[in-house]
């Protein structure tokens, strides 16, 4: 797998900046998607990692750690999917220095009828922005869908494996799935905060504009 080079792209027609690798093309090119949401994915043979950008009304918890949580649980819940969490930690994104964000780190199950072991890595990091009532979601995802890819990652593992354990070495598809989302990160910024400001969802309407997603790993918003 090749080293990383990273392109900026204009998201929700300009409002949001950020960069994701030149191997990656917008989702946009080939299939529907949702007006919440953004979706790259990797050109590259053998690197089937997907970004994924997600416009939230925001999530109610009593703290931004137990959003967090809520967000992740969704994703599987919204593929009947079992989960498990690795970690979770609060970040600073360089350019939105000032508002609060945090990553967790997991895994959800793949399709029942795949091996137990194989299972899809998730790389999330929300930014919470109470002032707009959105939270954004950044995640990553990262199908470990073969025994050799399964096999090597010791730092996650299948919600369904009876394998106990977890939180050893990283794979090579795990840091190459993290250096992704490092560079999207990197260059992360609202441009233009009109984009929360006009035709705001009533409570409810979100999940209207949510679609579906044919591509294993990727969440539809």
């Amino acid at each position: 797998m090749s080293s990383l080079s990273f392109t900026p792209v204009a998201l929700f027609g300009g409002a949001i900046r950020a960069t994701v690798p030149l191997s990656f093309r917008d989702a946009a090119d080939f299939r529907q998607v949702p007006d919440t949401q953004e979706v790259y994915v990797s050109m590259e043979e053998g690197m089937d990692i997907s970004v994924v950008i997600d416009l939230n009304q925001r999530v109610q918890a009593p703290s931004d750690l137990e959003a967090l949580d809520i967000h992740f649980q969704d994703v599987a819940d919204d593929q009947d999917r079992s989960y498990a969490a690795v970690s979770r930690e609060t970040i600073t994104l360089p350019k939105m220095a000032d508002k609060p964000a945090y990553m967790i780190i997991g895994t959800i199950s793949s399709r029942p009828s795949d091996n137990p072991e194989y299972f899809i890595g998730i790389l999330m990091t929300l930014v919470r922005l109470p002032q707009q009532t959105t939270d954004i979601l950044i995640t990553v995802n990262i199908p470990f869908n073969t025994s050799e890819l399964a096999q090597a990652e010791k730092y996650l593992v299948s919600p369904r494996a009876e394998t106990i354990g977890g939180g050893g070495e990283k794979s090579q598809m795990l840091r190459l799935g993290m250096a992704v989302l490092e560079g999207v990160l990197r260059e992360f910024e609202v441009l233009d905060w009109g984009l929360f400001l006009e035709d705001v969802p009533e409570e409810g309407e979100w999940e209207g504009m949510r679609g579906d997603t044919e591509m294993e790993g990727v969440r539809a918003a």
